[in-house]
């Protein structure tokens, strides 16, 4: 039996799997809350809180808000010269035992013989950039004062700091590299995600910017997307190698239907090798995202760190000419 279970912040995706309504998701992913144990909630849509608080009876869980435990405050501006979010936790420590739910020693006296976590705020200075990432780590605080409250003996202090170290590629990752203007590789694949990305870039919006955008089969950021391009210089249309990816003349023609023109290129390193040259040409460009699947996103690090591509043999389907020649990809295929 788990000591805590966590549920993050849910919002429309895989709703051929799961569903179209954020309560259907949410009943979904309250699936993991067990008898006895208590589930920490990220920041999450009152539809999403009322299910799971249904399901909190249910199953006999104390429910425990990370928003409303562990309280939050940004620098402003909040991203550094290199790339980093600078935020502070709010005099972060365990909270007292309200209705006796949680097992183990009382916390008072957890305070009295373990390190004491949060007399003073924590301040977290971390690559993760967005509102998104501030409310992640405050959902991992609050886990580790659910855990802490249990007797699990660590150096809470030092758990909190590892936060600071943590990276996440293609999660609004910033590249600066020779050559190339301020890259961001970003795996935003629904709208909620999109907004995420659109919000961690906010320190960056005086910056004219070049969009790369491709997706995957399965979930939907039209909205966003449009809107991310729109301010754009340019915006170019692309598909991942992977098999589900959504081809990018699909993109072109979701783009004229609102009078927006995007170029087109067939695979994400020619799109990089595109932007490039146009960047050469304005040199005003101050940025390239590339966003819309984590496939798009990985497939820009490779080539842009030269990493050794990942080539999905076992998944590879005809239509993906333009990794493969047509021929060579029906003679893969089973």
């Amino acid at each position: 039996m788990p000591e805590v279970a966590v549920i993050t912040s849910i919002s429309r995706d895989h709703v051929r799997i799961l569903g179209d309504k954020i309560s259907q998701i949410a009943r979904e992913k309250a699936g993991i809350m067990k008898p006895d144990v208590p589930t920490v909630v990220a920041k999450n849509h009152q539809a999403a809180w009322r299910v799971i608080r249904e399901k909190a009876a249910d199953v006999d869980s104390e429910t425990v808000s990370a928003c409303a435990t562990i309280r939050a405050s940004n620098s402003c501006p909040r991203v550094s010269d290199d790339h980093r979010q600078e935020f502070v936790l709010k005099r972060w420590r365990p909270s007292r035992q309200r209705n006796g739910k949680f097992s183990g020693i009382d916390p008072v006296q957890a305070l009295q013989r373990l390190p004491d976590p949060g007399l003073a705020d924590v301040k977290v200075r971390t690559a993760l950039l967005g509102n998104h990432q501030i409310d992640n780590a405050r959902t991992a605080a609050a886990v580790l004062n659910v855990l802490y409250t249990t007797g699990l003996r660590f150096d809470v202090n030092a758990a909190i700091r590892g936060i600071s170290d943590a990276e996440w590629p293609c999660r609004v990752e910033m590249l600066d590299l020779a050559e190339w203007p301020l890259i961001v590789l970003d795996g935003a694949h629904n709208d909620a995600s999109m907004k995420a990305l659109r919000d961690a870039i906010v320190d960056y919006a005086d910056l004219p910017y070049i969009l790369i955008v491709g997706a995957t089969e399965g979930h939907d950021h039209e909205k966003t997307t449009l809107e991310l391009a729109a301010a754009s210089v340019l915006t170019i249309a692309t598909q991942s190698r992977h098999p589900k990816s959504v081809p990018a003349a699909r993109f072109i023609d979701v783009a004229s239907e609102y009078g927006m023109n995007f170029m087109r290129s067939e695979n994400v390193a020619t799109a990089l090798e595109t932007a490039s040259s146009i960047v050469r040409e304005r040199p005003d460009i101050g940025m390239i995202i590339v966003t819309g699947s984590l496939f798009v996103a990985a497939e820009a690090r490779e080539h842009l760190l030269n990493i050794e591509p990942e080539i999905y043999d076992d998944l590879a389907q005809p239509y993906m000419v333009p990794y493969a020649t047509l021929e060579t990809a029906n003679d893969r295929i089973v």
